[in-house]
């Protein structure tokens, strides 16, 4: 198939937003996003991993949980629209299957499958799936996002589609430049994201080069609207609003921090926002490869180390969003993420953090451990607990429940746990199907359910699983 600017059909109809979502007061930004618990992988444009009003309901009995399973090539990111909408991004274990295999021991299995957006509905366990070959970028998955017009974007190999999700149909799509030669063929597109305006925003590195390009698009055309470069690295994009009403799209390399004002679809560097880092005190001013920037209570969160080839332990660091920074200015420096800990870590994914009491959970999926810690006023860290656990996917936090979600590979077979936010302790261990880890996104709706996916790597085909009290 060719690539062309729009693939309506005369059959389509415009998707309407249903009255019929059930929504709960968000911690966070949430402009422009379908208005649903956790209608991005990440839960809101900040980043934060955590919700409040669902998953598993307070005081509920571990026994009384079930477990429904079913069939999907390679899942790794997850959303919601309506209660009966689940869409599960998920193909190209090439990438992400060696991630697995370090974390589970086992051979990385890898057997590359096309992407591909998938619809399962949890009522009746149909699934849709609508595969996304129009790209011919570098197999990577680029992200998704459920927007406020009712339409389903994803970016996958330099190629961004909208979606129809009653239909699941391609309503329209465009190729999206790539990096110059000789980079070309590792152009990477990874993260979407959305402005107050609801534009589009996304953006391509090419590994071990210093240059990125960010992008904001209309949602309606898919026209780039604004383009800015500047060198970037594979963390994903983050949105966040100050009280002033200023919208700002954060970003980090491998050297600094640096965020782009947004007005109207329109970016542009912010000179008098911008931090080196030094995370190890050794003055070499690099940070091996950073997370995503994730926001809360005023600031923006990082830690060192999403390779898997390092030899330093993880490190945990953060900078105001209300502060002036530039680059003449004394680096970011690290603070331990596991205390007395020299062994070697590093994490696919990002922190979580309760937007309420600051709690953060890092998971370190190098040292097979969870902690949760507070940034005391002192400026240092509080540690709340640590639990050693073979965490794979991403940690979820319901704040008003005081819930944290994780993995835990262990005999065999991949495991979801739950545990108090505050103490650690554990309250739930759900045994899966799976039998290995994953590297996914634990995804909580507000009908009582959890979810996440299972890559099984090597297998047949990847696993999506539902947890929920029957009525």
């Amino acid at each position: 198939m060719t690539h062309a600017d729009s693939f309506l059909n005369e059959n389509d109809v415009e998707p309407e937003i249903s009255d019929t979502a059930q929504t709960a007061e968000q911690p966070g930004y949430r402009a422009s996003l379908y208005a649903t618990t956790w209608p991005v992988d990440m839960a809101n444009l900040n980043r934060s991993n955590a919700v409040v009003g669902a998953g598993l309901p307070l005081g509920f009995s571990c026994e009384d949980v079930r477990v429904d399973t079913v069939k999907i090539p390679f899942p790794v990111f997850a959303y919601t629209r309506d209660l009966d909408e689940v869409f599960v991004l998920g193909g190209l274990p090439g990438v992400l299957s060696g991630y697995v295999a370090d974390i589970d021991g086992l051979p990385s299995g890898s057997s590359p499958t096309e992407p591909h957006l998938t619809k399962y509905n949890p009522q009746t366990g149909e699934t849709i799936k609508l595969d996304l070959t129009m790209g011919d970028g570098f197999a990577y998955i680029g992200g998704a996002l459920v927007h406020e017009n009712g339409y389903v974007y994803v970016i996958s190999q330099a190629y961004i589609y909208k979606i129809n999700p009653d239909s699941m149909t391609v309503a329209a799509g465009r190729a999206l430049p790539k990096a110059p030669i000789p980079r070309n063929f590792l152009t990477i597109y990874n993260g979407l994201s959305t402005s107050s305006s609801g534009h589009l925003l996304t953006k391509y590195f090419s590994p071990n080069v210093d240059a990125s390009t960010f992008f904001s698009i209309d949602p309606d055309s898919l026209e780039i609207v604004s383009t800015a470069d500047y060198p970037g690295a594979s963390p994903r994009l983050t949105v966040h609003q100050l009280d002033n009403g200023e919208e700002h799209l954060y970003h980090l390399n491998r050297f600094n921090t640096f965020r782009f004002q947004l007005a109207e679809g329109k970016l542009s560097l912010d000179e008098d926002w911008l931090s080196r880092f030094d995370p190890y005190e050794t003055g070499q001013d690099e940070n091996d490869e950073p997370t995503s920037p994730v926001i809360a209570q005023g600031r923006v969160h990082y830690t060192t180390n999403t390779l898997r080839d390092v030899d330093q332990a993880m490190r945990i660091f953060w900078q105001e969003t209300d502060v002036t920074y530039t680059s003449d200015k004394p680096p970011l420096v690290g603070h331990e993420l596991l205390p007395g800990s020299n062994r070697p870590g590093w994490s696919f994914f990002h922190l979580a953090i309760d937007d309420f009491s600051g709690t953060i959970v890092a998971a370190d999926q190098g040292a097979k451990a969870l902690v949760a810690v507070r940034i005391g006023e002192d400026g240092d860290l509080d540690y709340l607990w640590q639990k050693s656990i073979t965490v794979s996917a991403r940690p979820a936090i319901v704040a008003d429940r005081g819930h944290v979600y994780a993995t835990d590979y262990a005999n065999g077979r991949n495991h979801l746990v739950v545990l108090d936010l505050f103490s650690g302790e554990e309250l739930c261990r759900i045994v899966t199907p799976a039998s290995r880890a994953t590297v996914a996104t634990i995804v909580v709706s507000a009908a009582n359910e959890v979810y996440f996916g299972s890559n099984e790597p090597g297998k047949e085909t990847g696993l999506f699983h539902r947890f929920y009290l029957p009525l």
